[in-house]
């Protein structure tokens, strides 16, 4: 179904119901545990998730909530790729 991958990327316990009990501060959770933080590709699945998700949530004016509830994390992320990026160009 449309939009299963942006509820079970949230979900415990994925079902195909219509209502699904999201974890919104899984994220959060991610980024206080180092094993998966510092794994290489973790902020790029992080950028393809949430970027898809914010589409998603745009184009269907749905998981506003979500969206919300994800915002200060995203934040996160981004800024510390960016923060990359200006590393890696200031050790060129």
């Amino acid at each position: 179904m449309q939009g299963d991958w942006a509820r079970w990327g949230l979900a415990d316990d994925p079902t195909t119901e219509i209502v699904q009990t999201l974890e919104t501060d899984r994220l959060t959770q991610f980024r206080l545990c180092p094993e998966i933080y510092f794994w290489p590709t973790y902020k790029d699945a992080c950028v393809l998730y949430l970027s898809g998700l914010y589409d998603y949530s745009r184009q269907l004016t749905a998981f506003k909530e979500v969206c919300e509830a994800l915002w200060d994390e995203a934040n996160i992320i981004y800024a510390s790729l960016a923060e990359d990026a200006r590393a890696g160009l200031a050790a060129n």
